[in-house]
């Protein structure tokens, strides 16, 4: 597995990086974010942990890397014509004795490029290697894009080691946190839009994402479980709950049947019904 960068690392570079406009934390990273966000209220996510290796992304372009690599001290390496990669850059720099190369990624794979900014979450990064704790304002991935990307992590690109198998199975726990903490006590329509929009389109990608669909036979925890969570919640409207709610896990669940019955029959070499 890759050596885990030092937490005060990872701190000062969120430190430098976080007055960058347009540079958006992706990848372990973010989710391990999320996940220390979140460790006190789902304490199942220690069993997934650590999160993260020595690799620190963005998304981004040439001149957020150029702006990073200049608030870092560091040298941009921009990607050759002939190069087929997902990077608009590389940044080199060193850090407290750490060698770091810095990916600033054109395209994250997993969730819809259009929508990356557009629902990026502003939130508060604690600082805890210096003694007292601090916070700075850091752009993070959105949790359901954490997911989508963890997701074709493994699924796509076929990744296999531990870390990539961990942040995936830790992923829906996150979003199921994420959505709650948006929920609040209930009593805020503008914040119950926000966990139901959520919903909605974890929905959507489990039903229609080519990746989505094959997940629950990929991960210990499917995310159908996300919205299950939700089936009984007090906070959600009634109405909801037993309309658009109870549609999703009965069209999720039988369309998650479907697809492990066309497995085995593949598996028994009889083919794909159709």
């Amino acid at each position: 597995m890759p050596d885990v960068l030092p937490q005060s690392i990872v701190e000062k570079v969120m430190d430098l990086t976080a007055p960058v406009e347009g540079a958006l934390l992706v990848g372990g990273q973010a989710l391990n974010f999320w996940a220390e966000r979140y460790s006190e209220k789902a304490p199942e996510l220690s069993d997934y942990a650590p999160f993260v290796s020595k690799d620190i992304d963005f998304f981004g372009t040439g001149t957020v890397a150029a702006k990073i690599a200049e608030r870092l001290g560091g040298r941009v390496q921009y990607p050759k014509e002939n190069d087929h990669t997902p990077n608009a850059a590389v940044v080199h720099a060193t850090i407290e004795g750490h060698e770091l190369e810095i990916d600033i990624l054109s395209n994250v794979i997993g969730p819809p490029a259009d929508k990356l900014l557009k629902q990026m979450v502003i939130m508060d990064f604690p600082m805890r290697s210096g003694g007292d704790e601090t916070a700075i304002a850091l752009a993070v991935m959105h949790p359901l894009h954490c997911l989508q990307s963890r997701a074709a992590n493994v699924i796509t690109l076929g990744r296999k080691y531990d870390v990539a198998k961990r942040q995936l199975n830790a992923a829906p726990i996150v979003l199921r946190e994420y959505i709650s903490e948006a929920l609040g006590d209930g009593s805020d329509p503008n914040r119950t839009r926000v966990a139901t929009s959520v919903l909605k389109s974890l929905d959507a990608y489990l039903q229609t994402d080519i990746v989505g669909r094959r997940l629950h036979m990929r991960m210990k925890n499917n995310p159908l479980g996300v919205i299950r969570a939700f089936e009984g919640d007090p906070r959600l409207d009634e109405r909801y709950r037993e309309n658009q709610l109870k549609r999703m896990i009965t069209d999720i669940s039988a369309r998650q049947a479907r697809d492990r019955n066309q497995m085995a029959a593949v598996a028994m070499g009889q083919g794909i019904p159709r």
